[in-house]
């Protein structure tokens, strides 16, 4: 609905794709599918972490630089500080192993040893697809960047992955989506190779080839499950 001069009606059903600003007071009183007030919470790094606390398990999270600094030099722990709160594609991560400095940021997490990263698409209180992240083929393994697996850093999502492990993923990230009152997202779940951690819930995910079906399909039942609700 982008520049859209569009007038929504009270009987609409509007699927917010990743919208979290003002704009919504406009849509009256039509049914929206995540809302953008928990697209926001979704949308803030610190604001999300606050929200997933004792509900999933999360890498540990501070504020506090001095905090973030004790884990460095006391604990030996690599930080990552983001320096911004908003960030995509790893935009704003700064990883500072135990020796390097540590810049001024909003928010610093502890490093998670990261065996595995998978993405779950999670629509109506389901995780209808588990996808594994692999470092692309065209990408030496020298070249890729193993802390921040973002495309740009030679990493892609593949539809294979380790059966053992998803049932856990797709549980942490059911919750994940439902603790920040998200109808659908796309959570990206790391695994030490014991535990996942949920990372972050994405509102606007890129689809392609079945992933769009899934999506079309279990949103378009969402919808007329409220139609017919209404």
């Amino acid at each position: 609905m982008k520049n859209s001069n569009y007038k929504t009606r009270t009987s609409d059903v509007i699927i917010n794709w990743g919208h979290s600003g003002d704009k919504w007071r406009d849509w009256r009183l039509s049914h929206i599918i995540n809302h953008p007030v928990n697209v926001a919470t979704a949308s803030n790094k610190l604001k999300f972490l606050r929200q997933m606390d004792c509900i999933v398990s999360i890498p540990d999270f501070t504020t506090d630089p001095q905090e973030a600094y004790d884990w460095q030099h006391v604990h030996g722990d690599t930080v990552v500080a983001r320096t911004t709160l908003t960030g995509h594609a790893g935009e704003g991560i700064v990883i500072c192993a135990p020796q390097d400095d540590l810049p001024e940021a909003p928010l610093y997490t502890k490093l998670i040893n990261t065996k595995d990263e998978f993405r779950v698409h999670v629509v109506g209180g389901e995780a209808v697809e588990v996808r594994h992240k692999k470092r692309r083929k065209s990408i030496e393994e020298a070249d890729a960047n193993y802390h921040v697996r973002s495309y740009d850093n030679g990493w892609a999502f593949n539809k294979k992955m380790p059966y053992e492990i998803s049932s856990s993923i797709a549980k942490e990230a059911v919750l994940a989506v439902k603790a920040c009152g998200l109808d659908f997202g796309a959570v990206d779940v790391v695994w030490d190779g014991k535990y996942p951690y949920v990372l972050e819930v994405n509102t606007a995910p890129g689809l392609t080839g079945s992933t769009t079906e899934l999506y079309a399909n279990a949103l378009y039942a969402m919808a007329k499950e409220i139609i017919n609700g209404a």
